[in-house]
């Protein structure tokens, strides 16, 4: 019996080990999956000569939007000086030709929730950007959409893989309490018999085993 017990001891724990296992690697895909989708933002380029006014009041109108979780206006010359931070060589030519700036003013915009990327596009299309993004190069970048529906697609292959993963896993568990529940009471056949001989209930009996 000591032995039995022994085993059931350890069964118990592996189940729970398992469980902290999957538990664990459902929070990591997750936190894995949120990272993945603050990466996907859309990109929009606004066009040239747009007031400073108007850029602003639309910047805080897609901020005020419920599915937007973060609007980052990034001005010509802080993206020339970003790309000049990798390829110095670039700066260096512009200058040489007296050249101006071709990089657009553009605007980095973070959904809560990446399946909300298409239709914030969509809005976008709209008429009332229409005189600030440039919307024929909005229009024309079908890699956003397809980048999209790719990663949402993963998304919904990874959270039904765990989904059925943890009705797999509760149901081995169920069935391992089960078969140690039942060796337990082949086990205790003896004191069992002896349990019923002064009286004890079924629901006594079983209800030790099953605690």
């Amino acid at each position: 019996s000591k032995l039995l017990s022994l085993v059931t001891v350890l069964v118990i724990a592996l189940i729970f080990f398992v469980f902290n296992v999957v538990l664990g690697l459902r929070f990591a895909t997750e936190s894995v999956l949120l990272k993945v989708g603050e990466k996907i933002d859309l990109s929009a380029d606004l066009l040239p000569d747009v007031e400073d006014y108007t850029i602003e009041t639309a910047v805080e109108k897609l901020r005020g939007r419920p599915e937007i979780k973060e609007v980052i206006l990034i001005r010509k010359e802080d993206a020339l000086n970003r790309l000049g931070t990798k390829y110095p060589n670039v700066i260096a030519f512009l200058e040489a030709n007296q050249l101006e700036n071709p990089l657009p003013t553009s605007l980095r915009i973070v959904s809560r929730d990446p399946e909300d990327n298409n239709a914030l596009l969509i809005y976008l299309n709209g008429p009332e950007f229409s005189r600030i993004l440039d919307q024929e190069k909005l229009l024309k970048n079908e890699e956003q959409k397809t980048r999209n529906e790719r990663v949402l697609d993963i998304t919904r292959f990874i959270r039904s893989v765990g989904i059925y993963l943890n009705l797999i896993f509760a149901l081995v568990t169920v069935l391992i309490l089960l078969s140690s529940v039942s060796l337990a009471i082949h086990a205790y056949q003896k004191e069992i018999h002896i349990m019923q001989l002064v009286g004890a209930r079924h629901g006594f009996i079983r209800g030790g085993f099953l605690f």
